[in-house]
């Protein structure tokens, strides 16, 4: 447990490079790492108000309702996608190997500090997405407190199904690449199968839930009062 701990608390000074950046001397390194610090907290800016901006749509169609379904989706397959992405690299990483080999470290306790690594990005990633919707469904739905006090609980809970999923993937990606010749050509494949079937699976999962044919009824509805008028 102590040297979990320890490994844990290196991988998260390390998300984003932020450690890197702390202790860089270079001014020219010290420059691009905080442009590319800007860049990911932009982003971060970005995916919030885009998941507001989506809830209040939702909202202006009459979709208040299906705002929790639709934002556990979108933060549950976004976390799934980039994790089994990121997962041979993140668990298999090579570059501090040869420091970690020569220290009295399992390798157990290696695989869960990175593991717990994965599932810190991911509930960034949920504190990006799902929480803001979940606001603007708080505002407009008047839910009583109870619901917020269960809601820290269930973000806390949320990304741990995700890590375990893109870990075992990840861990299969790591198999089918080291049995082939073309490592890069067959780990990009693998990649693009990734993000293709997770966008065939949310077409799937919206087709089968009905939201698409909803959205495109209430879509439908001010044309119709238009044309009245």
């Amino acid at each position: 447990m102590k040297q979990f701990r320890m490994l844990a608390r290196l991988e998260l000074i390390n998300i984003f490079g932020l450690n890197e950046f702390k202790y860089m001397k270079d001014p020219q390194g010290r420059k691009r790492k905080g442009l590319l610090l800007f860049i990911f907290g932009m982003l971060g800016l970005m995916l919030i108000g885009y998941s507001v901006a989506g809830a209040v749509g939702l909202k202006e169609l009459g979709l208040t309702d299906k705002i929790p379904f639709m934002f556990f989706i979108m933060a549950f397959m976004s976390q799934f996608m980039l994790g089994a992405i990121k997962a041979k690299g993140q668990l298999y990483r090579e570059k501090d190997m040869e420091l970690l080999a020569g220290l009295p470290i399992k390798g157990v306790g290696v695989v869960s500090a990175r593991t717990f690594r994965m599932y810190v990005e991911g509930l960034l990633l949920w504190f990006g997405i799902y929480l803001p919707g979940m606001m603007v469904y708080c505002v407009e739905s008047n839910v009583d407190i109870l619901f917020f006090i269960t809601l820290l609980p269930v973000l806390l809970i949320c990304p741990i199904l995700p890590v375990v999923f893109s870990a075992w993937i990840g861990i299969f990606f790591a198999s089918i690449i080291a049995k082939n010749r073309h490592k890069i050509l067959t780990e990009v494949i693998l990649m693009i199968v990734v993000v293709l079937g997770m966008f065939v699976l949310y077409s799937v999962i919206m087709s089968n839930t009905g939201m698409q044919g909803e959205s495109l009824r209430y879509l439908a509805l001010p044309e119709r009062s238009f044309t009245r008028l």
